[in-house]
This record gives C-alpha cells, sequence and structure tokens, in this order.
C-alpha cells in the first residue's frame, strides 16, 4: 500500500562504552555532559495505523487509542492536575486492569523554542517544558526495572514495600496537543528487540518526584528492529507504549525515539506533544 512504509534516520547508540562499565550518562540539567554518541541509521519505518494484527500492549508494547479529553489548555499546570491526570488515570484502570495509577513526570515537548518558553512561564516545574536536544536525542527506553521501583518508593513512601510486591506495568502516555506535521514519535516494536540491544543509560537530573538518577536504556542497532510511525496523530488520539513491565513475559520495554520526518513539508508546523509516564498496578 502506498505510504505504507518511508525511509528515515534513527539515532541509535554505537555501542561503544561510554564509561568503563559501559553505562552510558544522560544529564538533563546540562546535554553538553552527554558522553555517548548517537549512530544514525536509515531504517524502514512502517504505518501503525495499517498492522494487522493490530499492535497490543502485551505483544508488542504499543497501542494507538482514540480518546478525546476535556483539556482545553495543557500549559496550564493547574489543569493537567484537576482535568487530565484523572483521565488518564481513568483511562487506564480500564486499558490495563488496575485498580491503582501512579502518576509522574508530564512534559510538554517542543521542537520551537517559543513553544517551549510558554512551558516554562513563571512558577513552571523543572522539566514541564522541555524539548531541544531532548527531542532528538535517539533511541531510549526511560528507565528500567530498578528506576520504575525506585519511582515507587518515592511516589508511595507509606505503601511501596506492598506495591513491589505486586506486578507493575510502567506506561507513557503520548498526545499531541496539535496533530503532529514534523518530528513525530516513532516506536519500536518490542518483540523485535534482543536483550542485548539494550545499552544501560544512568539519566542525571530526571523526571519524578526527585531529581536522583535514574536507570534506563538506549537502544543499538540491530536490523531486526521493526519501527512503527502513526502519521498526523491527531489530539483525540493517545499512543501508549510500555517503560517496563515486572512480568518476565510478553513485551517489557518499548524503544521510542522523535524522527525527522521525510514526507513532512516544507512549512510543517512545529511539534507539540505532551507525554506523563505511569505506573499501573493490574488487579
Amino acid at each position: 500500500m502506498a505510504g505504507a512504509e518511508i525511509e528515515a534516520t534513527i539515532n541509535y547508540h554505537d555501542r561503544r562504552e561510554a564509561e568503563p562499565d559501559g553505562t552510558a550518562v544522560l544529564d538533563l540539567s546540562d546535554y553538553s555532559k552527554t558522553n555517548f554518541v548517537l549512530d544514525p541509521r536509515p531504517v524502514a519505518v512502517r504505518d501503525g495505523r495499517l498492522a494487522d494484527p493490530p499492535l497490543s500492549l502485551d505483544r508488542n508494547g504499543v497501542v494507538l487509542l482514540r480518546r478525546p479529553t476535556a483539556m482545553t489548555d495543557f500549559f496550564d499546570q493547574t489543569e493537567v492536575e484537576t482535568v487530565y491526570v484523572p483521565e488518564i488515570q481513568a483511562m487506564l484502570r480500564e486499558v490495563i486492569g488496575a485498580d491503582e495509577v501512579l502518576v509522574f513526570g508530564p512534559v510538554l515537548r517542543s521542537d520551537d523554542p517559543a513553544v517551549l518558553a510558554r512551558g516554562r512561564g513563571p512558577g513552571a516545574a523543572r522539566d514541564y517544558g522541555r524539548g531541544g536536544p531532548a527531542i532528538s536525542a535517539g533511541a531510549h527506553v526511560d528507565f528500567d526495572e530498578a528506576g520504575i521501583r525506585a519511582h515507587i518508593g518515592e511516589l508511595a513512601p507509606d505503601r511501596a514495600e506492598e506495591l513491589l510486591r505486586r506486578r507493575f506495568v510502567s506506561v507513557n502516555v503520548w498526545r499531541p496537543i496539535a496533530p503532529i506535521e514534523r518530528m513525530p514519535l516513532a516506536v519500536c516494536d518490542a518483540a523485535s528487540v534482543d536483550d542485548g540491544d539494550f545499552i544501560p543509560m544512568e539519566t542525571r537530573y530526571s523526571v519524578g518526584a526527585t531529581i536522583l538518577s535514574k536507570g534506563g536504556y538506549n537502544l543499538a542497532y540491530n536490523p531486526a528492529h521493526c519501527w512503527y510511525r502513526f502519521p498526523r496523530m491527531q489530539p483525540d488520539e493517545v499512543l501508549i507504549f510500555k517503560i517496563c513491565d515486572s512480568r518476565r513475559s510478553g513485551a517489557r520495554f518499548t524503544p521510542h525515539a522523535a524522527f525527522a520526518d521525510p514526507t513532512s513539508g516544507p512549512d510543517a508546523a512545529p511539534r507539540q506533544s505532551f507525554e506523563i509516564r505511569t505506573i499501573c498496578f493490574p488487579a
């Protein structure tokens, strides 16, 4: 089918050890301190809307849903907290079958500095409006299992011991604020990734309840990887993909990356998107 697959460049980790122990470092307070080298690779990126069978969280680590929101202004952090967070929690209770959903790390992203400036208005959280280098830093998974366990301890300290005995599924919920015309998000089918493709990554000044460092992964190139995009995503759509699943079977970690879409027009509007991380506890 015409347009079902395009060739685009995904920035991978080049597998060279950035630290003596092989750990890469992403410093969100100062990108110049980031120590790994990107390895740009041309890859086929398929239209995820046409996947057959349809993509699923359990098999592929990603699902696209049409979910309208009552939000009127994603630059209003009070509205995010009072309207959007409850929406996301209700949606994930249904989609994942969770009886509890912890929320952390809301981030507004754009490749336009003027848009980011709106997200960094007076009183804005340190990491609320973020983009620039972060939007094209490369294929990655935000947190590893230890990183998510640390977040549970920070977000629910009084109940952490109980929650850590349960299965948890951390997912990122990604939504356009305006129709996506350039720098969209691509996700890599978790079933196409080998364990050896993951490069340990330390994220310094991480999002979440504290600014402690957290562990995650960069992704090294493997020709077996299967990448998907979701053309012209609309504000009433959400992309849900796994950051980490404590269950040892099925999809566990879903790499993702922004990429320069070769089909974007010369006058394409800047990307504006909003993402929020969650930790769900299936009933």
